[in-house]
Order: structure tokens, then C-alpha cells, then sequence
């Protein structure tokens, strides 16, 4: 690095460092060194022991940002940041409290006191130590999801809905992580980034349904009640589970006639009213609501 004093590995103990009376050039010309993450913090407010407390705190959070920056590049050319920039939020909040975690691991380069300037914190992570935790959190999550999803999807006597579900909270795990576009394993027999895995077997089992209505076609009159069965088929041999069906008019599917719940095996059968439609032949259309297991169709 670019500093006229010399380098103090921590000399207080974890983030306690000591104050050196020369004033150090990092303080000008932010050092630069490939082999470290760094971060400079800064305080003045006049109360010694405060802008200490500070100038540290400010630091790890321009070492995180740095860290963060680094991610965001490496995320970049698949990146899943939201039109209000939500991804990016979550990860650099997420990399502040892995940052947190790991103090052990940073050092103090040096730091510096000056009534007339404050207190000044130089900071560093190893890169290579770094790299080494980032691959064992990423590890660790890619665990906990396919321990998640992998019984889910593998057991025959799992339901469609059920496995939706289970393969959405997967995917939100994923999400909320900084690393959801770096981690990489195999599921179902595929591998690839586990998020795209994911979300291609979401798509799968979705493609897999089709609805029946019997019947399809209905007479109008105001209030009156109609035998009516729906039927949610799969082509995977397994059963679709507890489905929720929108049935709308099909001249104008913004107009809603009602919403059924299926049993296990993708059946309703029993009375549909339909209170407001106007009298004459009514075609009817419908669709899963897979919001109710909790998917964001987006």
C-alpha cells in the first residue's frame, strides 16, 4: 500500500489499534493494495473516545462497501437488482453483518489522532481470507437449500402445490443472498447456478398442469346455482395437491365469476353461483392462483 508509516497489524487487540503521531499520507491518497480490501473511516466531533468508536465503525462499513462493490461486478451480467434497487440493498446489508461476523479476520493497518483533524481508522481484510469465507457461506447455504428442496422433489408422495412451495422458499433464500448468482451444484440431475435450477424446476411442474371445467359453457340467470366440476390435471405421475382456481367470464377475463378450492388430487366438484353475470351463455375460462402457495409469478 502507498502509506509513509508503517503497517500495525492490530497492535490493540481486535479493531483496537493505536493511534500514530505522524500524520499518515492514507489519509491523502487512499491506499491502494490488490492483495486486501480496504477501509478508511474518519471522525470529528471533538470527544476523543467517540470519533474513536466512529472513525472504526466508518471504516468497516468502506471496507464492506468495497467488498460489495466487488460483488456487484461479479453479479453484474446476471444481475437480479429490482427497478427500486432492492437486491443491491440486500446484499450490501448482508455483507456488512458477514463483515461483522468476521472481525477476527481484519486488521488494523493504522490509525491516527489529531485534536485539529479527529480520529482516523485504516482498515484491510485478505483478500484470500475473504474469498475463503465467501466459499464457506456459499457452501453452507447451498447446503441448507438442496437439503431443503432435494427430499421435497425427490419424494413420489409429494403434491405439485407442495413441492411449489417448497421450491419457492428455496429460491427466496437464494434471493436475499449476495452470492444467489455465483452458487453453483446440482439438482435433479442438472447442474448450473442453483437459483436457475430452481427456478427451471418451478417451471417445470407449473408447465407439467392443465385445467378441465365441466361444464365449460353455462346459461346465465342471475343467482342461480350450477353443478360444476374442475379438474387440475398433471402429466408428472404424482398428484397436483390443493389448488386455488379463478374462474372468469372468457369475452372478458377481467370480470370474475368466483374461486374454488381443489382437494388433494386437483378435484372440485360442487356448485358454482354466479350472482352479477348478466343473462345469456357464458364461456368460462380460469387460472391457477399460485399466489397462494406463496409464488411471485414475476
Amino acid at each position: 500500500g502507498c502509506q509513509s508509516t508503517p503497517v500495525q497489524v492490530d497492535p490493540g487487540g481486535i479493531l483496537g489499534g493505536i493511534a500514530g503521531s505522524e500524520r499518515p499520507a492514507w489519509i491523502d491518497r487512499y491506499p491502494v493494495d490488490s492483495a486486501y480490501y480496504i477501509g478508511i473511516g474518519s471522525s470529528k466531533s471533538g470527544d476523543k473516545t467517540t470519533d474513536m468508536d466512529r472513525a472504526r465503525a466508518d471504516a468497516l462499513v468502506n471496507l464492506a462497501a468495497s467488498i460489495s462493490t466487488q460483488i456487484r461486478s461479479e453479479q453484474f451480467s446476471t444481475s437480479r437488482e429490482d427497478s427500486e434497487g432492492n437486491s443491491f440493498q440486500s446484499a450490501e446489508q448482508i455483507i456488512r453483518e458477514t463483515v461483522d461476523q468476521n472481525l477476527r479476520e481484519i486488521e488494523v493497518a493504522d490509525s491516527y489522532y489529531s485534536e485539529s483533524e479527529g480520529y482516523w481508522f485504516f482498515v484491510r481484510l485478505d483478500k484470500e481470507i475473504w474469498a475463503a469465507i465467501q466459499r464457506e457461506e456459499m457452501d453452507r447455504l447451498a447446503r441448507r437449500v438442496i437439503s431443503l428442496v432435494g427430499p421435497e422433489i425427490g419424494d413420489s408422495n409429494s403434491s405439485i402445490s407442495s413441492r411449489l412451495g417448497t421450491l419457492w422458499k428455496g429460491w427466496q433464500l437464494l434471493s436475499e443472498s449476495p452470492y444467489s448468482d455465483l452458487i453453483e451444484a446440482a439438482l435433479s440431475g442438472r447442474e448450473g447456478l442453483l437459483i436457475d435450477l430452481i427456478e427451471r424446476e418451478m417451471v417445470r411442474h407449473v408447465d407439467s398442469l392443465s385445467l378441465h371445467f365441466k361444464p365449460d359453457t353455462l346459461t346465465a340467470r342471475p343467482g342461480a346455482a350450477f353443478a360444476f366440476e374442475a379438474v387440475v390435471k398433471t402429466s408428472m405421475e404424482i398428484l397436483p395437491g390443493t389448488m386455488s382456481i379463478i374462474i372468469a367470464d372468457a369475452d372478458d377475463p377481467s370480470f370474475l365469476l368466483g374461486e374454488v378450492i381443489t382437494k388433494e388430487e386437483g378435484v372440485y366438484s360442487g356448485e358454482l353461483i354466479l350472482r352479477d353475470q348478466e343473462p345469456g351463455n357464458v364461456r368460462l375460462i380460469g387460472r391457477l392462483n399460485l399466489e397462494v402457495i406463496g409464488l411471485d409469478l414475476e
